[in-house]
Formats: C-alpha cells, sequence, structure tokens
C-alpha cells in the first residue's frame, strides 16, 4: 500500500469518480488477512462467510493501549534516572567520606610512626 494510503480503507481509498463513496479511515485491522478496513467494511467482514471466523483488531484500541504502556514506561525510566542520578551522588558522598578517613588514618598512622622512631631514637 502507498504511504499516502496507510491508514485509509482500502474500499474507500480511490473512489470511483461520481460516487457517494470517499476515503475513509482505516479503524480495524484483519489480521489473517493483514487488511486495514473501515467500521462498515469491517462490519462486512464480520458476516461474511468466507472472514467471519477471522480476527479482527481495533486499531483505535491499541493506539490507546500503546499511548498507555509507553506512558508507564516513560515513568519507570524517570524514576530509573532519578535513581541513579540519587546514587551517584550519594556514591560520590561515600567516596569523599572514605578519601577523607583514609587521609586521617594516614596522618594518625604518620603521627604514630614519628612518635615510634622519635621514642627509639631517644
Amino acid at each position: 500500500m502507498p504511504l499516502e494510503q496507510a491508514g485509509l480503507c482500502p474500499q474507500h481509498t480511490n473512489p470511483p469518480p461520481n460516487s457517494l463513496k470517499e476515503a475513509r479511515e482505516a479503524t480495524w485491522l484483519c489480521m489473517e488477512e493483514q487488511e486495514q478496513l473501515c467500521g462498515e467494511c469491517a462490519e462486512k467482514h464480520r458476516k461474511s462467510k468466507q472472514t467471519r471466523s477471522h480476527t479482527l483488531i481495533d486499531l483505535r484500541m491499541c493506539v490507546n493501549e500503546s499511548r498507555s504502556v509507553l506512558s508507564n514506561l516513560e515513568l519507570e525510566v524517570m524514576e530509573l534516572i532519578k535513581d541513579t542520578e540519587t546514587n551517584a551522588i550519594r556514591g560520590k558522598t561515600l567516596i569523599e567520606m572514605i578519601e577523607s578517613r583514609k587521609a586521617r588514618y594516614r596522618l594518625s598512622q604518620e603521627e604514630r610512626l614519628n612518635r615510634t622512631i622519635q621514642a627509639l631514637r631517644a
């Protein structure tokens, strides 16, 4: 199907001249035929002997469900980003705290070593 006709019911895409038919938006999808249908054609598809067993999907419902799922995913991603940023800040704070403790420990060990050296020299 040409790109400019995507989303249109193929039965109503190119109506004949002087016809009352006009292009209609496809709101249903036949899974077996992978064909987009307008509401009227979907109803005919359901009633036809050859296609009554076909699975028809309401495209509007799919779009709404997809939007809902994407919205929830976006919220989850934003929460993960926030958690990651919070954990990065915590990690930086912990590193600073460890570095500070290491420096104090090193200083105390140097002082202890100096006192030991002075005591041995005396």
